[in-house]
């Protein structure tokens, strides 16, 4: 893949001896080159410049001071030869009367034969052997024709003179005549000597022309062979790299500079090549679909998991528009859906994850999550969008919806769903006015019976066959909910009070008539029903559920297995209280004289089967000291603020007990159950601060739990006790775990070690697929952010080794031990449950 940079690169890492000796002499970069060729030009070019202007700079020199000495001479002779015409004309003109003609004439000669030693002078600089012999000659015949007339002139008749003189004269004209004759072809040739050495410094100019032209034509080969091609291949090879086409082959070059590019371009493809291939696997291998469109709707490319997710392969989506996996909705029925969902939807799923409807190559949709990131590559506005099939997760919240508003065990609403839709209930017939509602309070009779001596399973087991007699005798129109334990609501539309009375009595007389079998036994049920209407004077929801309440009390007390219609008189009849009233005087009297016991049941460790703790259970005594479970007393203690006074016992109970046992069983441990109340009742902490310290009990031995729908109703309240307790040194745990749709939502938020699983999802675990899945879920979900699990409620061994497979730290229920009130507690002889 790599061959053409690996060759480069290997020819630049071992250079040959002629490119070592290119590098030794500065030539291996192609700056060296330049400068050396710059140099040479640069030097070449000066000193030819210098040559010639030194050259022609002498000769003109030369040229000038010839011309002047010529002028000179040409001057000198203007003046002799002024003198000689006056000496001749003095000897042919003057008359005889006036001063001798000898004299004059002899005066000018004089005068001209003065000027000729400047003369001489002067043809003398002229460097000249010509000119200066005729300068000579010159001189020499207008000297002998001054001595002539000289001598003429003091011996010889007067008459004569002219005769002897005038062949002097013309011999001295002639002699100047060549003079000036030889002067004018002396200034030619200086003036040919002159050219002849411009010529020959231009010359050199255009030799220096040439040379600096072929300096430039070898600048622009090696540019060209050095530089431009190889820059052009690797522009080549860029562009081809950057379309995705096949590798094109880079050679190696002598220059370093594109050595170095060349160098540079095979590490850059290398790791261009390297990032893309992580990047394609990582988009291959994303689990979410990745899809990259275009403005105008048209797909680019989608990753393999896209791929999967709508059964199109690359090739067979690229350039189509979204309609082909976004159909439009059918209750828009539009045919330019793309361009509505182009121009409006898409900018609301820019940066936020919304639904929109995927379809698959088969043609069938499904309910598809859609998130978009915007980006702008090379001016083209693009959209990338991560998609995924939501089906599951729609199923799953579905069904936590369904779990958050419907009871686990029998599929009825639950009580938090039937207070909300009570209150619309109530203020639509306060606005509506004239439609009248019915409220039916239904408690078993001997549900607490079967429940303590048959056992929970029983329990649950009445609790659904009651739950299906009431679904199939109401109306579809009525909502029926189970509120508590074995207490349930059937909220009517639309009735009357006598009509609602009616209804009652169908119930009533329906769970009269039914017998619940369990082991060969049959025990009759029975019910206490309580009515009351909703009307436009009825003030809140919870006024309601009072009445009705009440009205089921007085049922009860009336003799059970009755209805009772809520009245006026009601309100005022204080026999209605005195039941409550007399658990409240009960309670308080049970706190006073320790008429309160602790049972213990142990939690087992799911790998290793050893107990790790017991949970604290509260019983309370009657007046034959037997035992009265807490669902006789703990919602009448919670009514009459009585339950953080039980908690404050079990907690000085439950310590001072584990002290005692920690001096011979060093390990254990105990859990122990709080109430709504207690997160907000002042000093609970510094009394659970105090008997440790009274006791010396390590804090860590004790682990502190409150209810999901406990802790969820005061989050604040919760996490600042909660907190309390961890920085006493105290465990803590959330109860009830999976009770309520927040659950996942508010457990990160919660200061706990542990979360107790709720036991409706693991006392059926073993043949519900769906507890399994829950049970898996907030498993991991808790291991994830750090805290323990432990599932309640396990009646068999196979419930047992599915959470040990899952991972749940640690279990409890029937199948591993039952709640024991002796101390020591029988477990605690034992260590382990048997398999």
């Amino acid at each position: 893949m790599h061959s053409a940079v690996n060759s480069s690169t290997t020819s630049s890492q071992k250079p040959t001896l002629t490119i070592r000796i290119l590098e030794t002499l500065g030539l291996g970069s192609f700056r060296g080159r330049m400068l050396y060729i710059a140099a040479f030009s640069i030097g070449f070019m000066l000193a030819t410049s210098w040559m010639a202007q030194t050259r022609v700079s002498e000769a003109t020199r030369q040229g000038i001071s010839n011309a002047i000495d010529q002028q000179e001479i040409l001057r000198v002779l203007r003046d002799v030869s002024g003198d000689i015409w006056l000496a001749e004309n003095s000897l042919h003109h003057l008359p005889e009367s006036s001063m001798t003609r000898g004299v004059i004439a002899l005066k000018h000669l004089k005068n001209a034969l003065d000027k000729t030693g400047l003369l001489a002078e002067v043809a003398k600089r002229q460097h000249s052997a010509i000119l200066q012999q005729e300068t000579q000659e010159f001189i020499v015949s207008l000297d002998r024709l001054h001595r002539e007339v000289t001598a003429v002139n003091t011996a010889g008749p007067l008459t004569t003179l002219h005769a002897r003189a005038e062949p002097l004269l013309e011999k001295a004209r002639v002699t100047m005549f060549r003079l000036e004759k030889t002067l004018a072809g002396r200034s030619i040739d200086d003036m040919h000597l002159l050219t002849q050495a411009i010529e020959r410094q231009l010359q050199l100019l255009w030799i220096a022309a040439l040379v600096g032209i072929a300096a430039i034509v070898a600048w622009l080969l090696l540019f060209e062979y050095s530089i431009r091609k190889p820059v052009a291949r690797i522009t080549g090879a860029l562009k081809a790299e950057a379309e995705g086409s096949r590798q094109v082959m880079v050679s190696p070059t002598w220059t370093q500079e594109t050595g170095n590019l060349v160098s540079a371009f095979g590490h850059m493809r290398q790791q261009v090549r390297a990032r893309q291939q992580r990047l394609e696997t990582i988009l291959d291998n994303a689990a979410e679909g990745i899809i990259t469109f275009d403005a105008d709707g048209y797909i680019e490319s989608v990753n393999k998991a896209a791929e999967k997710l709508f059964g199109y392969s690359q090739g067979e989506v690229a350039g189509k528009d979204l309609r082909l996996i976004l159909p439009a909705q059918s209750r828009e029925n539009r045919e330019d859906y793309l361009k509505h969902f182009l121009r409006t939807e898409i900018q609301r799923l820019i940066g936020h994850e919304g639904e929109v409807t995927g379809r698959h190559k088969d043609g069938t949709t499904f309910p598809m999550a859609l998130k978009i990131s915007a980006m702008m590559l090379e001016g083209k506005q693009l959209y990338t969008g991560l998609v995924a099939d939501i089906s599951e997760r729609k199923a799953m919240v579905e069904n936590l919806k369904n779990m958050a508003e419907h009871d686990g065990l029998t599929g009825l609403y639950n009580r938090s769903y039937f207070q909300q839709e009570l209150e619309r209930v109530v203020e639509r017939v306060k606005r509506a006015g004239g439609i009248c509602c019915s409220l039916l309070y239904i408690d078993l009779d001997n549900f607490k019976y079967i429940n303590d001596t048959l056992g929970h399973a029983a329990g649950d087991r009445l609790i659904i066959e009651v739950a299906g007699i009431l679904n199939k005798r109401a109306r579809k129109s009525d909502l029926i909910a189970r509120i508590g334990g074995d207490e349930f609501t059937v909220l009517l539309f639309d009735t009357t009070p006598m009509l609602s009375i009616q209804v009652a009595e169908s119930f009533r007389a329906r769970l009269a008539d039914y017998l619940f079998k369990h082991s060969g036994e049959q025990i009759d049920i029975g019910c206490s029903i309580g009515v009351t209407s909703i009307s436009p004077g009825t003030t809140s929801a919870a006024e309601v559920l009072s009445q009705a309440d009440l009205a089921c009390h007085l049922a009860k007390r009336g003799g059970r297995n009755r209805v009772h219609l809520y009245n006026t008189e009601d309100a005022e009849s204080a026999a209605a209280m005195a039941i409550d009233m007399g658990w409240s005087r009960r309670i308080k009297e049970a706190i006073e004289k320790d008429r309160f016991v602790l049972a213990c049941q142990p939690i087992v460790n799911t790998a290793t089967r050893e107990i790790e703790s017991y949970e604290v259970l509260i019983r309370m005594l009657d007046e034959r000291d037997e035992l009265i479970m807490p669902s006789g007393f703990l919602a009448t203690a919670d009514r009459f603020g009585l339950a953080a006074e039980i908690d404050k016992w079990v907690i000085r109970h439950a310590i001072e007990g584990l002290a005692r046992q920690r001096v011979t069983t060093p390990r254990l441990r105990y859990a122990i159950n709080l109430s709504g109340r207690t997160l907000t009742t002042p000093g609970i902490c510094e009394l659970i601060q105090d008997k440790l310290k009274d006791t010396g009990l390590e804090p860590s031995a004790l682990t502190f739990e409150v209810t999901e729908t406990v802790a969820i109703a005061d989050m604040v309240a919760a996490d600042l006790f909660l907190s309390r307790l961890r920085s006493m040194g105290c465990q803590t745990a959330l109860d009830d775990f999976g009770s309520g749709m927040a659950s996942f939502a508010y457990l990160k938020d919660l200061p706990v070690n542990s979360v107790k699983i709720d036991g409706r999802f693991v006392k059926n675990l073993a043949t519900s697929p769906v507890d399994q899945a829950m049970v898996k879920a907030m498993n991991e979900i808790a291991h994830a952010l750090g805290k323990q699990t432990i599932a309640e409620f396990v009646e068999n061994e196979e419930s047992f080794k599915l959470l040990a497979a899952y991972g749940v730290d640690f279990a409890q229920g029937y199948h591993l031990g039952r709640p024991d009130v002796t101390l020591p507690c029988s477990a605690l002889t034992k260590g382990r449950c048997a398999s």
